[in-house]
């Protein structure tokens, strides 16, 4: 075997260990993470919906006078090209 073989197979135990390392510590600022979003959403869960509320009754008005048509905005178009002859 070659000496750079050697070095190969002997750091090989090192790179695993600190991936496992990594992910160790990922797994746990995510539990970390987790836990504190659990803290907050309780926290903040005390707002309660008070379901004897009376609906507030909404309906639409349309208000002034009628605008002339000649006044509302148009889109200019284009003149309908004529339709397909048919084929016999």
């Amino acid at each position: 075997m070659s000496a750079e073989h050697r070095q190969t197979e002997a750091s090989r135990p090192a790179r695993q260990r600190t991936a496992a390392v990594a992910v160790g510590l990922s797994v746990l600022l995510h539990a970390l993470l987790l836990a504190a979003l659990l803290v907050v959403s309780s926290a903040s869960a005390s707002a309660k919906i008070e379901l004897d509320q009376k609906p507030v009754k909404a309906r639409l008005l349309r208000l002034g006078n009628k605008r002339d048509p000649k006044l509302l905005p148009r889109k200019p178009s284009a003149a309908a090209p004529p339709a397909p002859k048919a084929v016999e």
